[in-house]
């Protein structure tokens, strides 16, 4: 071959080797932050994992997606008043939550589940939008526990329950569901009458406390003449 053809060869591979300089070589290295795993598509179908670091993937039929499986995830509920930033794998803001409990009283609870994702693959490919079921599976488990409590278990002596019993419920349903996620905590934040009533619901508790503490003055005194 002479010089001429493989100039003419050098001249018409120089465009490729351009365009994979260019265009392909970024989009093949991929990095992995140290609290992620990278989960790798090929051509929209399950490939493989990556582990935190810098990996080469195969542009154009491969995509990462970066899953933050160290990190803590929060979501809260019943913050009407807070600004909560939103990503793609949670931290949503929900409106105030006026739940009716057994004795037909009601209630605000808020509340915030704090969750790690563990499983990945699970996590992107098993349940469309996760962290929505999520959010929507704690609404209905916290929702039905009131509404088999009264006023006095809601918001002093069944508080505990309620929040041990709610984790679990969660991370059962999660599980059915197949989501990849681990519930860390659950945990009932305030638990209050609606704002419209809560002057009269300070009054009544007031005088609530002020009646326990006068039956206990009482049952002193009558213990100490014995």
């Amino acid at each position: 071959m002479d010089k001429k053809a493989r100039f003419i060869i050098l001249l018409s591979i120089f465009p490729l080797l351009s365009f994979f300089l260019i265009i392909l070589l970024p989009k093949s290295l991929v990095q992995v932050p140290a609290e992620a795993i990278g989960v790798v598509l090929r051509s929209g179908n399950y490939a493989r994992e990556l582990s935190p670091g810098q990996h080469f993937i195969l542009p154009i039929v491969e995509e990462v997606y970066k899953v933050p499986v160290k990190k803590i995830i929060k979501s809260e509920f019943g913050f009407s008043t807070r600004k909560l930033p939103s990503t793609q794998y949670g931290n949503y803001k929900h409106s105030e939550f006026l739940y009716p409990l057994g004795d037909h009283k009601i209630l605000n609870v808020e509340w915030v589940v704090q969750y790690q994702i563990t499983d990945p693959k699970a996590f992107l490919f098993y349940v469309k939008q996760p962290s929505e079921l999520l959010d929507m599976l704690s609404m209905s488990i916290v929702s039905k526990l009131f509404a088999n409590t009264d006023f006095e278990g809601a918001m002093i002596t069944e508080r505990f329950e309620i929040e041990k019993k709610a984790q679990h419920l969660l991370q059962q349903k999660l599980d059915e569901y197949g989501t990849g996620i681990q519930i860390r905590a659950l945990k009932l934040q305030n638990v209050l009458p609606p704002k419209t009533v809560k002057p009269t619901f300070d009054s009544i508790v007031k005088v609530h406390a002020e009646v326990q503490k006068m039956i206990k003055e009482a049952k002193q005194k009558v213990y100490m003449r014995k």
